[in-house]
Formats: C-alpha cells, structure tokens, sequence
C-alpha cells in the first residue's frame, strides 16, 4: 500500500511530523502546507505535544501563518492556545461548531479526562464553512464539511497538489485496516455515512489521516468506499 507514515517533506511544499502523541510513535500527524505568501498548520495534538512542536519549528524556521481545526477533540485542538502563545500572529480556523466547543474545551472534552484534563478555553477563531477557500499564496485551501465524528469536523483540499486532509472524518489508518471514527460526545452514524458518500465525490489524488500519515494512488481512492 502507498502509504507514507515517515517524517519528512513529502513533495515541494508539504511536510508531515510525527506529534508521537502520548509518546507513540504513528500516534497523530502533523501537516505543514508551504504556499507562496503564507505557511498553514493542520491541527495542534495535545498540549504537551503542542509545545515539543512549536520550538522544533523555530528551530526549522517554519513559523505557521495559520492553524487550520479539522475539529474540536483535544487530540486535534488540544494545543491550540499554545500556538496562539508562541506565535502570536497566527490566525486560526475552525467550523462554528468547533470555536463553541472550544470555549468551554475541559467540558466539551471531558470524556478524555483518562488522558487529558484542564484544557484552556480557546478565543479568537475564525469561522470556515462548505466552499470557504483559504488562500497561501498559488495554493488554495478548500473547506468541506465532513461532520459524523463530531458535529465541527471539516477537511482540507490542497487544490495544487489535490491533497484531502481529512483529519478523524474518515477514520483512523493503521496498516490494512482502516477503524471507523466512532467517538464521543457527538458521533453520528447517519452523518458520518453521508461524509463517506461526500468524499467519494471529491476530485483528490491522496488523502492526509491525522492517524496516521498520507495515503496515495488507488488505495486513496478505493479505501475510503470500504469503510
């Protein structure tokens, strides 16, 4: 399988990091998108993840302009104000659903106090919706609503080199199997099997999983209708 899980720059513009969220190695992918004009993050891991992140992108000098929330579950947004600390210029985008959750974050995550607690409120997002494109500079970011794992879950569309980052909206890949992102506290069924039917549609060459890695060529396009 065509199935890219190694840290690195994996074409001209687009990086993948291991988080090793919860000191796992494959745990959670970060993604940093190079356009012309402006550098976007996809998703911020935990907190302490987030932290280890930020000084290895100073050390690189890949600053992030913008963070992009494919949802609100502390795995994905969890670090989110440590971005806005260490830089504090980036701007952030999330689905409406997702900055309502984030205000009150320790609530909204509470059924992950096993492994995370006393997560911040999260200020100063900017709203995406269906269509919204956000543009680095010769490369634009398309928003899809992908909503069954949570209510807020988009994914991204790198229209330059037709990468979907779907962040948990699909599910979680390891090896062969791909494992249904079934998830509290808001897991749907009925949406999730109609972002499934959403996907299928969309024009992409490789899809980016938060868990784990890029998947390319016809696994990218066949997977997805197995799930």
């Amino acid at each position: 399988m065509p199935w890219i899980v190694k840290e690195g720059k994996f074409n001209s513009d687009t990086y993948l990091f291991d988080s090793f969220q919860l000191d796992a190695e494959y745990g959670m992918a970060y993604f940093i998108l190079q356009g012309k004009k402006k550098r976007a993050l996809i998703d911020t891991s935990g907190p302490v993840e987030a932290e280890r992140f930020a000084k290895k992108l100073k050390k690189l000098e890949l600053t992030p302009d913008i963070l992009i929330l494919t949802h609100s579950h502390w795995d994905h947004a969890g670090g989110t104000t440590v971005f806005q600390n260490e830089f504090p210029n980036i701007e952030v985008f999330a689905a409406k659903p997702a900055i309502e959750s984030l205000k009150n974050n320790s609530k909204y995550n509470e059924s992950f106090s096993d492994v995370i607690t006393d997560l911040e409120p999260v200020e100063n997002i900017t709203p995406v919706k269906e269509g919204d494109v956000i543009d680095l500079g010769e490369m634009e970011l398309l928003i899809y609503e992908t909503p069954g794992h949570t209510n807020c879950s988009i994914s991204v569309l790198d229209q330059k080199n037709m990468i979907l980052y779907v962040g948990d909206a699909l599910g979680y890949l390891w090896e062969k199997f791909l494992f249904p992102p079934i998830m509290p506290p808001e897991f749907s069924q009925e949406k999730l099997l109609s972002t499934f039917n959403k996907v299928k549609k969309i024009d992409y060459s490789a899809i980016a999983w938060a868990h784990y890695g890029l998947l390319t060529e016809d696994a990218a396009e066949i997977l997805p209708t197995y799930a």
